[in-house]
């Protein structure tokens, strides 16, 4: 993820998850994909407890970026930043198979909501 945000022109840095702040003028948080707690289920409900989740919280609180990628997804459902309030709540659930795999599925935009959607068409899902 580094990589590609420098690719693209982005002055990117690192976070390591033992810290507990951002860096002063941070505009996004991107939390990355990966093998987190050695790609264990329910790494994210680990991971939230992380020292850096507090400062993750509070960008997004006062309305900061947040994007969760893979694990990272997974990261921000269990760490409840993905919520206006303590009070809503969600959950990742199995699939069917209970096992992981690869396929293409079809999405659709529910709501104008998200700053990353904003400006997509039904045709590029």
């Amino acid at each position: 993820m580094h990589v590609a945000t420098n690719v693209l022109g982005v002055d990117a840095g690192l976070v390591w998850h033992k810290q507990d702040v951002l860096p002063t003028g941070t505009d996004l948080v991107i939390l990355p994909g990966g093998f987190s707690y050695g790609d264990a289920l329910r790494s994210g409900a680990l991971a939230r407890f992380s020292p850096i989740m507090s400062a993750v919280q509070a960008h997004a609180d006062s309305g900061g970026l947040v994007l969760g990628i893979c694990n990272g997804f997974q990261v921000l459902m269990k760490s409840g930043a993905l919520f206006d309030s303590p009070d809503q709540q969600a959950t990742l659930t199995w699939n069917e198979s209970g096992m992981y795999y690869d396929r293409w599925v079809n999405l659709a935009i529910a709501n104008d909501h998200c700053v990353f959607l904003s400006g997509i068409s039904e045709m590029y899902l």
